[in-house]
């Protein structure tokens, strides 16, 4: 090896070291033949983006959380931290332990350009229920139906506006003419606490000790009060009993004074209120990152490892982004000679990043290089932060096939697909969106009766 990558072995402990990584992980240092061709012929370094590093023991501590909760526990736990720091990503990573439990993850994620802030929750059921329909499992709808007629009744009907899939579970919609004679307003009333009350119950419908639920509230800060009331309830509702509610909010975002009274209203009732707050990612654990997305032995990726956790902070969404960067203006390169990834770290160090996210992946969407990527991007943001695919590709741009950049801006980074048929964009890619990339004749075009 040359210098330049600090490919010199000081210490015999760093090559037995390597030589067992390498070991146990065969199939990333020695990558198949297919996976190398795929990156020599577009020179493309692969970093799956939903990889986790580091963050053990607090991933442990959801765990125990969620067995807590199953024994009767009352808990809920927060999770806090800077933007970039993985809070979603940690929380994610729940999923495969649940699946394989029977459990589900629910996701619900704020926006503060949302226009119906309230429906945020509702939504996400509604996309689960949805995406159980689709996975057509007989003995599991069958299951679940049985249980929302025991426990939440007839009343059901009153659910289905907002969550629109929950009709399928339902034999028949009741229809009641006696509101036609109350008062607007009392019917408004009503209408609240009816939902409150019988979405715990659906709740305790979905969430059962054959099939755990781990309800995840993303972006808190930007939640509406009619929301904040709805978590409220979940989380006291003595007999919701097999659901573990996590929420996850911005240090840098002052919490709201709605937002604290919930919490503070939770803790009045008897709640514990368990807090993660992350901070960066160890320096070994973007070393660990770095050297198998480079094939490269993890003692021998220190120096590049140490000099991109200096400049991202340590934040992992800006590790991840900086690495594509650097790939992208030929500063990681593959070597087709020697088949394996050069970097050129005199010129790494020189390399400026912004310290603030939005900023940083604004200046990534400004050079998205075709003028129909960035369309693709603008379409999807106006969808919200989650979308399926079946809904995209009911948006036409004449001549434009938008659902076929799909996958560049998922392996750009602006998009990340939940399951096979839906995807999400974060809060930060919409916030760039709506700033800086949607110009005056972008928003007359989107708001066309031909997009639709």
């Amino acid at each position: 090896g040359g210098n330049e990558f600090g490919e010199i072995y000081d210490d015999m402990k760093d090559v037995l070291d390597d030589l067992k990584a390498a070991t146990n992980k065969c199939d990333i240092y020695f990558p198949a033949p297919s996976k190398a061709i795929s990156q020599s012929h577009n020179n493309q370094l692969l970093i799956q983006r939903d990889v986790f590093y580091g963050r053990k023991s607090e991933l442990s501590m959801l765990m125990h959380s969620l067995n807590s909760v199953t024994r009767g526990i009352s808990l809920m736990t927060a999770v806090s931290g800077l933007a970039g720091m993985g809070k979603t990503t940690l929380v994610n990573q729940m999923e495969e332990p649940l699946k394989e439990r029977n459990g589900y993850l629910i996701r619900a994620k704020f926006d503060h350009n949302a226009r119906q802030p309230d429906s945020v929750i509702f939504s996400a059921i509604d996309l689960f229920l949805g995406n159980l329909v689709q996975d057509g499992d007989t003995y599991i709808l069958s299951c679940l139906k049985q249980r929302i007629d025991d426990i939440v009744g007839p009343c059901v009907n009153i659910l289905t506006k907002s969550i629109p899939n929950l009709d399928k579970f339902v034999d028949c919609i009741i229809v009641s003419d006696d509101e036609d004679e109350v008062p607007a307003t009392t019917q408004q009333q009503r209408s609240q606490q009816s939902k409150l009350v019988l979405t715990c119950s659906l709740v305790r419908a979905l969430a059962n000790q054959k099939n755990r639920v781990v309800l995840l509230i993303d972006d808190l800060q930007w939640a509406d009060q009619t929301s904040l009331d709805l978590v409220q309830h979940i989380v006291s509702d003595r007999d919701i009993s097999h659901c573990f509610c996590i929420i996850c909010y911005r240090d840098d975002d002052k919490l709201t004074p709605p937002v604290i009274n919930m919490l503070n209203g939770v803790k009045g009732q008897g709640i514990s209120v368990q807090t993660i707050i992350l901070g960066p990612i160890e320096r070994e654990s973007v070393n660990t990152l770095i050297s198998e997305a480079l094939c490269l032995p993890p003692s021998l990726s220190r120096n590049f490892s140490g000099l991109v956790h200096s400049k991202t902070g340590g934040a992992a969404l800006f590790v991840i982004n900086f690495l594509q960067t650097l790939n992208k203006e030929g500063l990681i390169r593959l070597n087709l000679s020697t088949r394996r990834w050069e970097y050129d770290l005199s010129k790494i160090r020189m390399t400026e990043i912004p310290a603030d996210v939005v900023q940083y992946l604004t200046m990534q969407m400004t050079k998205l290089h075709q003028n129909n990527i960035q369309v693709a991007l603008k379409v999807a943001s106006c969808f919200g932060s989650q979308f399926d695919l079946l809904t995209f590709k009911k948006a036409k741009v004449t001549g434009v096939a938008l659902e076929e950049f799909l996958p560049i801006l998922a392996s750009s980074g602006f998009l990340q697909a939940s399951s096979e048929s839906t995807n999400r964009l974060s809060r930060r890619i919409l916030s760039c969106q709506s700033a800086i990339l949607i110009s005056g004749h972008d928003r007359r075009l989107l708001s066309s009766p031909s997009w639709i």
